[in-house]
């Protein structure tokens, strides 16, 4: 059975876990292209782990997070 503590571990799981894979050259382009368009996701589409879920649960700005991932992301993998 899973505790709202576990849920919320998890949750912190995925959002660090695909912020992490998202810059590691060694993770295929197939799954960085998922985790885009998870961060990307339009807010109408909300859902138990979204991202936008996933950030609100620690009290993160998502749209602030976005966009710095996306700056970031633009200088690792430009093109």
């Amino acid at each position: 059975m899973w505790t709202d503590d576990d849920l919320v571990r998890l949750h912190g799981h995925l959002l660090e876990k695909s912020l992490h894979d998202l810059f590691d050259a060694r993770v295929s382009a197939a799954t960085r292209r998922e985790i885009l368009a998870w961060l990307l996701a339009p807010q109408e589409w909300p859902g138990a782990f979204s991202y936008r879920t996933c950030c609100a649960l620690f009290g993160l700005d998502s749209d602030e997070i976005r966009e710095r991932v996306l700056a970031r992301h633009g200088q690792c993998f430009p093109g």
